[in-house]
């Protein structure tokens, strides 16, 4: 063999082990994005579980504070309006916690190019995410209005 020619199949070589390597690199920032991207979803989920959750406990103790002491007489219908939205805002983020798993399972188990419907369902779950978060608003909002009547 020609020095020549086992110059050109060393360049080869080299240039074979670079792309390679650049593809490993590329993958596993693929992949380190995809985590982030799924880490940041199930914290905001579980906010949503959160919020709306210790909102909700906190509305039932101070109604039991309240009635067990008799310092007022609660207005139970403006109470209940922020229980149903607070309970609301939990479905919501149950429902959303049920569209990220469909997505991540739909994206994992199907081809690169039939994503659609994984695509579809995490976009559905941040909408409910954020309506969780807006019913957590909205109930807190008529608590604030129920509460100021009172004091």
């Amino acid at each position: 063999m020609e020095f020549k020619e086992q110059c050109e199949i060393e360049e080869y070589k080299y240039k074979c082990r670079t792309n390679i390597e650049k593809y490993k690199y590329d993958l596993q920032l693929a992949v380190e994005n995809f985590r982030a991207v799924i880490a940041m979803g199930q914290a905001a989920i579980k906010g949503a579980f959160l919020a709306n959750s210790a909102a909700l406990i906190a509305l039932m103790a101070f109604i039991a504070n309240g009635w067990k002491g008799g310092i007022f007489i609660l207005p139970l219908q403006g109470f209940s309006s922020a229980a149903v939205k607070f309970v609301l805002g939990l479905g919501f983020a149950l429902a959303a916690q049920a569209m990220s798993y469909l997505s991540q399972y739909r994206a994992a188990t199907s081809p690169q190019d039939e994503n659609a419907l994984a695509a579809a369902a995490m976009s559905l779950s941040w909408t409910l995410v954020g309506a969780a978060y807006g019913f957590f608003v909205w109930g807190g909002i008529a608590l604030w209005s129920v509460i100021e009547k009172i004091v």
